[in-house]
């Protein structure tokens, strides 16, 4: 979200389509392109949900048919506007509020629940990262993994307690865990490194806000990225084991092989090298050292644990 508070210049708007209505639709917007709205820069219709996106320009302080002027994020003003606090639309009428009108309450709680589908989901964030190019190469995949895996701990999870603790080990509740300690600085590293690089790109633009002391904060940043490379999300690169796991990854169509791989893991590029599916696994399997006895491949842990 801060990305795109930072950094974004455009937005996208979603609606429904039918398809027997997209060529009017197009129609239409291509005409008001040409016309009064040369902001809309394009547009196109998910035919898996029927909904028409259309990604827009600016905002900009003095805007013009040529968009010039100072460049504000629209979700400036979103997530300003945006009240998580209203109590749910569908419990506003039960609701305490002295000396507000029920109607208002509602309407209040409506507002803010249609907000938050409109803007504020997850596919809707992706959809303005997208637009505006914050999720260069395959970082929107990455996204998407850990989103997926975090919120097996923001909501109630069986396996996310058992991915820590393991299975019928209720008394280990608490206790110290390495992978899990390990995994939690490797998000606060990467994540506020990705924080500030996206604050000094912001400060560099108009309206200037140069930083003090920023080559020393620059240099922190770069530390912090060489020191949680091996954790390969929001930047770093893949590890030896992801490149195994690739080679033993099926291609479409493909059946899985066994027994020991025509193709070197060494040799695999690193723009062909598959996303890994569960951060807190791949952490454990990157602190042993092991031979696949189908396979003969050997992994050699940087750092390995008892």
């Amino acid at each position: 979200m801060d990305r795109l508070l930072f950094l974004a210049t455009r937005y996208v708007q979603s609606y429904g389509v039918k398809v027997e209505d997209l060529p009017p639709e197009e129609a239409r917007l291509t005409a008001l392109r040409g016309g009064d709205r040369p902001d809309i820069e394009r547009w196109w219709r998910d035919p898996e949900t029927g909904q028409m996106h259309v990604v827009i320009r600016g905002l900009h302080s003095n805007w013009s048919k040529k968009g010039r002027g100072q460049i504000i994020s629209p979700y400036y003003f979103r997530i300003d506007d945006f009240d998580p606090f209203t109590g749910g639309k569908k419990r506003a009428a039960e609701l305490v509020a002295p000396f507000w009108r029920r109607a208002h309450r509602e309407e209040l709680a409506a507002g803010a629940a249609a907000a938050w589908r409109r803007y504020f989901v997850h596919d809707k964030i992706l959809n303005g990262l997208n637009a505006n190019h914050l999720l260069p190469g395959r970082m929107g995949v990455q996204v998407d993994v850990h989103y997926a895996f975090l919120s097996g701990y923001a909501h109630p999870s069986k396996r996310g307690y058992e991915a820590i603790y393991g299975r019928n080990f209720p008394d280990e509740r608490g206790l110290f865990n390495h992978f899990a300690s390990e995994l939690v600085l490797l998000y606060v590293i990467t994540i506020a490194a990705a924080e500030v690089e996206a604050y000094g790109r912001m400060s560099r633009r108009a309206p200037r806000l140069p930083p003090a002391a920023w080559d020393v904060v620059e240099h922190d940043v770069r530390e912090a990225r060489l020191g949680s490379d091996y954790f390969w999300f929001l930047g770093g690169e893949p590890q030896s084991l992801d490149r195994i796991d690739t080679l033993h990854t099926p291609k479409a169509g493909e059946d899985p092989k066994w027994g020991r791989p025509r193709r070197d893991w060494r040799k695999i590029r690193p723009s062909d090298v598959a996303y890994y599916p569960d951060p807190l696994d791949r952490l454990k399997r990157l602190h042993q050292t092991w031979q696949e006895m189908s396979t003969g491949v050997v992994h050699r842990s940087p750092f390995e644990l008892p």
